[in-house]
């Protein structure tokens, strides 16, 4: 291959600083405002052992949802509403997701099928915290954002959790109560500000851009690495859980992510999704919901083990994904686009 080729089958669009040769350009898309928040996070509350009081924790989510859901709105009504196939592919996604997630959580890590089903709900969605991670780092390698990305997201977050729920009462598990969980599950409160955000965004169009377009992403940008400060303090107490996690369980999350992201790319490749757009939707398959999910899980089973779902979305899943995930699957993408 020549070193023309070579960089067009791998650059996928001009890189950090415009030099495709650079071999530093992972390194500076990884070194992100937001994820060294994270990190800064994780590690002040590992060591002084303390939690953000929840009041501060939802208002930053709160926040993030809002703003994430409106910049979202705004990308798709300006890069037009082509993104119909966006729903059967999602679909796809999180059925597969669920279904992966209660075979192998079930088997390989010998779990209940209360626990396991707990761990469907949060694999078949979508983590909040990683999608504007996964965004920045698109955004620094020099790839645009197209609207499917943003539409992927918005519309894997609510099939997802539908999805987990089948599959969780597909284990075996008991459903407490499916009115409730569903209505949570399209009516709780991070997915109405996000939603609600979005349609915002999407229907205002070029005009709303105009108007409070720089205000949104600047605000955003803003308070972004302050909401990742509050993730790593999230997962700052689950790093004690994480010693006494079994290796069956870490190999299962790591498989969970790892297949779900095969799945991905196959329908990807199927519908000769870009560069950026493959990475997008291979990244938000591997990872797990932390934010929507619990919610759904405390309704619907409330047996459920919290020290094994959310250890496993925020305590492996997460840190792996946006650590190691975002640039190998962006790296796969190129070579799958």
């Amino acid at each position: 291959t020549t070193s023309g080729n070579w960089r067009a089958r791998w650059g996928g669009g001009e890189p950090v600083g415009g030099d495709p040769d650079r071999p530093h350009v992972m390194i500076e898309a990884l070194a992100s405002p937001a994820l060294i928040s994270f990190f800064c996070g994780a590690m002040v509350a590992a060591i002084l052992r303390r939690a953000l009081p929840s009041m501060l924790a939802t208002a930053l989510a709160t926040t993030v949802l809002g703003l994430l859901g409106l910049k979202s709105g705004l990308t798709v009504a300006n890069g037009g509403w082509d993104v119909i196939h966006v729903v059967p592919i999602s679909l796809v996604v999180a059925a597969s997701s669920a279904g992966i997630a209660a075979v192998i959580f079930r088997r390989m890590s010998r779990l209940s099928a209360v626990d396991t089903g707990a761990l469907a709900i949060h694999y078949a969605s979508v983590s909040v915290a990683t999608y504007p991670l996964l965004t920045s780092y698109l955004e620094r390698s020099g790839l645009s954002i197209s609207p499917r990305i943003p539409a992927t997201f918005v519309v894997l977050e609510i099939l997802g959790l539908i999805a987990g729920l089948v599959a969780a009462a597909a284990t075996g598990a008991s459903i407490l109560d499916w009115r409730t969980s569903l209505r949570e599950t399209v009516l709780g409160r991070s997915i109405v500000v996000l939603l609600a955000a979005f349609v915002v965004g999407a229907i205002g169009g070029g005009g709303l851009d105009e108007r409070v377009g720089a205000l949104v992403r600047g605000g955003f940008d803003v308070i972004l690495p302050a909401y990742m400060v509050s993730v790593g303090f999230t997962l700052g107490p689950r790093l004690a859980d994480l010693r006494r996690t079994s290796l069956r369980l870490v190999v299962g999350a790591v498989a969970v992510s790892i297949l779900g992201a095969a799945v991905a790319a196959g329908l990807a490749a199927l519908a000769s999704w870009g560069i950026a757009e493959t990475a997008a939707l291979l990244v938000m398959t591997a990872s797990a919901s932390y934010v929507a999910a619990p919610g759904v899980v405390r309704h619907a089973l409330p047996d459920a083990n919290p020290a094994v779902y959310l250890t496993c979305a925020i305590g492996i899943t997460f840190p792996l994904n946006v650590a190691v995930g975002i640039p190998a699957f962006v790296a796969l993408a190129r070579v799958l686009a």
